[in-house]
């Protein structure tokens, strides 16, 4: 999440009697952060920097946030004591100051606008927990950091599985394939989902552990730049048979997995002991696009269709329910999110989901769960066209996030798989 660090060479006697002050080391210490600070980050951190310049101003500047403690025995001064500095992907600034007797994080959690007011920080400051005795104070950039469109010609490096999807608030956003089996992807038409998916198959297909089964359950041709890279592959030619051939071959790879894992890779999991999938036993990715169209027996004609319908929501469950230790990750892209379109045991158990605009709350809460209901942050509030591409997430500990996808064109997505093949995870499997 972070670019990179840089020393705030501050100095604060942590004890120290409220008639004597306190013995500044600071000098030069605004010098030594211009050095070493882009100039717009370093303005940031203005505010603590002209309070570090007398201890006066230093125990005004904390006793006004209500974050100094005096002893009321001995008149013993507790004062933050300024650590270490950092800049942050989306432009921000972050001051590390470390805990004194009787705070928390929560203690500078509760303190945020009182903060922001004395940073003059006027998209505010999030509050950070850094390690047990220090906290983070972060500055948030001036400027929207998802404001900006996000084109991108070539493929983000995907290393060790963590994927970038695009930007946060706070920098990059990356999804965590690891023990993953399920990623539910909603949004409404025109608000960006298909160029933020290109992005994110164009990363996929550049790394040679990743193989792919692809499914246009609309039949159109958006995808066809995937076809040579998918060892499977589905789209407009396609009968809802082959869509049930096409699933039921990726379905009979996992049980061939589940049955022969450990002698393959020497464990039962392989995301066990810090290992990943490899070129030899590839993560398969099963990314089937308005899978809406194939789980809905609403469409169904025909005892025949809605067959095929039943069989292909049951492997697909069993996919996402199954799949995580034998490195299955299913990939599901809809409009429509709701029960009725999705059921309930393939959605719920999806672990990561993504939620562009949407019109209405129920769509949203259908994406993403009921506890979306309670953020701040909510999909169906993203307006377009100026939140075209943008979506929100679980970030999990961090609550639920807005993310500027990164977009990439057909023909750039395209280009960059150049000669690059399918290969069978079943021939794969049987020749190793």
């Amino acid at each position: 999440m972070l670019a990179f660090w840089v020393a705030l060479v501050v100095a604060v006697v942590a004890y120290v009697h409220l008639s004597d002050g306190i013995d500044s080391t600071v000098d030069g210490a605004e010098q030594r952060i211009r050095d070493r600070l882009r100039p717009e980050q370093e303005m940031l951190l203005q505010p603590l920097l002209q309070a570090s310049r007398s201890s006066g101003e230093w125990i005004d500047f904390w006793n006004r946030v209500g974050l100094v403690h005096v002893d009321p025995q001995d008149g013993v001064i507790d004062c933050p004591t300024p650590s270490d500095a950092f800049s942050t992907l989306s432009g921000g600034a972050i001051a590390v100051v470390s805990l004194v007797r009787g705070q928390t994080h929560d203690s500078y959690a509760r303190k945020a606008s009182e903060l922001a007011v004395m940073l003059a920080a006027p998209r505010g400051v999030r509050i950070v927990a850094i390690d047990p005795v220090h906290v983070g104070i972060e500055i948030l950039s001036p400027t929207d950091p998802l404001g900006v469109h996000r084109e991108v010609v070539t493929p983000d490096r995907m290393e060790d599985f963590m994927l970038p999807i695009g930007v946060t608030d706070t920098g990059h956003a990356l999804f965590d394939l690891r023990e993953r089996s399920g990623w539910l992807i909603a949004g409404a038409p025109g608000s960006g989902k298909s160029g933020s998916l290109q992005a994110i198959m164009a990363t996929l297909c550049a790394s040679s552990s990743v193989e792919l089964a692809v499914v246009d359950g609309k039949g159109g041709s958006e995808w066809d730049w995937l076809r040579d890279r998918a060892f499977r592959f589905d789209s407009q030619e396609s009968s809802l048979e082959d869509i049930r051939l096409s699933i039921e071959h990726v379905h009979s790879i996992m049980l061939h997995r589940l049955q022969t894992i450990r002698e393959r890779v020497g464990r039962s999991n392989v995301w066990g002991a810090g290992s990943t999938p490899t070129e030899a036993f590839p993560l398969v990715v099963t990314f089937i696009d308005e899978c809406q169209f194939l789980f809905d027996q609403k469409m169904s004609i025909g005892a025949a269709e809605k067959k095929a319908r039943e069989v292909i929501i049951a492997m697909v469950t069993d996919l996402i329910r199954r799949g995580r230790s034998v490195g299955h990750l299913t990939v599901l892209v809809t409009q429509k999110p709701t029960t009725d379109a999705i059921p309930s045991a393939i959605r719920e158990n999806c672990g990561f989901r993504m939620c562009f605009a949407v019109s209405t709350d129920d769509a949203g809460v259908a994406a993403l769960g009921d506890s979306i209901r309670s953020s701040q942050t909510v999909p169906w509030e993203l307006r377009l066209p100026n939140d075209r591409g943008v979506c929100v997430t679980d970030l999990g500990a961090n609550g639920f996030a807005r993310v500027r996808c990164s977009f990439m064109s057909e023909e750039h997505a395209s280009a960059s798989i150049g000669s690059k093949k399918a290969r069978d995870p079943q021939l794969i499997s049987t020749s190793n």
